[in-house]
């Protein structure tokens, strides 16, 4: 299982060893050819973007700062949760360390998640402790802690500066709702609901109102009748509030069994720009929602 991990990374992984960074006027030419090859022929221009992925290909280069890193931290993120929000909306925090040998296996609960803060999928649901591979899950986290994941995936410079920990949360239970809210300085673009969010993903879009829209940005599409979240309310108010500051931002909720929400992640560059929007005409619509 870690080759298999660690031979994908280093397809994706090719400037990784290169100790000194490329220069800025570099990375314009490098993200135009991997946006052009990951489209298969589609131009990006950064000057006058043609849709919302493009859109997020430039904020990647030129709109970038610390409070951006900072909500992209998977342990950082939570000071800025608490501040504004209290406790209520993030899971229990079970431990932080530095290293995978810091664990004191016996101190974790019989269920947990652990993840990298410093990167996106980079994590392990553990539903019963006595059936995980530690072995297995220390060599995935020494490996991932080694790498810097603004240049795994077209530039997400956002996480160029972040110290790599290992943190643990609490596992929230297999029945939970992702919802995901699009925003752009203190909007709501629209809401992706998603079920069985690690599983087979499926989705449905609607307004902030909960009309359902015709669009999603991936298959499979969600089928029947959603009820709204009956904390929806929280959803938007947090989600407006915390969005009035950056051109866009995807704030990112766990509606859980009881109908109780988590705030579980920030994202400033989803699928690193490139979106399957069906119908692909909303990809050029949505950008028009994107206040540059």
């Amino acid at each position: 299982m870690y080759k298999k991990i660690k031979q994908k990374i280093k397809k994706k992984y090719l400037i990784i060893k290169c100790k000194n960074l490329l220069k800025n006027n570099n990375y314009e030419k490098k993200l135009k050819k991997w946006y052009k090859i990951k489209t298969n022929g589609e131009i990006l221009d950064l000057k006058n973007p043609k849709n919302f992925n493009q859109v997020i290909q430039k904020l990647k280069l030129y709109d970038n700062n610390a409070s951006k890193t900072a909500l992209v931290d998977k342990y950082l993120m939570r000071d800025k949760v608490k501040k504004e929000y209290g406790n209520k909306y993030l899971p229990l925090l079970i431990g932080v360390w530095n290293k995978f040998n810091e664990i004191n296996y016996a101190d974790l609960p019989n269920s947990f998640v652990l993840k990298c803060n410093h990167g996106s999928g980079w994590n392990e649901i553990v539903k019963d402790k006595s059936k995980w591979n530690m072995i297995e899950a220390k060599k995935k986290f020494n490996y991932w802690l080694k790498l810097n994941y603004a240049y795994l995936n077209g530039f997400e410079m956002q996480y160029k500066n972040i110290k790599p920990k290992i943190i643990c949360e609490e596992y929230l239970g297999d029945n939970i709702i992702d919802c995901q809210v699009y925003c752009s300085k203190g909007d709501i673009l629209f809401i992706s609901y998603i079920e069985s969010p690690h599983g087979v993903n499926e989705k449905k879009s609607f307004d902030e109102n909960w009309n359902e829209l015709d669009f999603i940005t991936s298959e499979p599409r969600l089928e029947g009748n959603i009820k709204k979240p009956k904390n929806l309310n929280e959803i938007i108010k947090i989600s407006k509030d915390i969005s009035k500051d950056y051109k866009f931002i995807r704030v990112d909720f766990y509606i859980l069994e009881d109908g109780t929400i988590k705030i579980s992640e920030f994202t400033f560059t989803p699928a690193s720009g490139l979106l399957r929007w069906n119908p692909p005409n909303i990809n050029a619509e949505m950008k028009d929602k994107i206040k540059l």
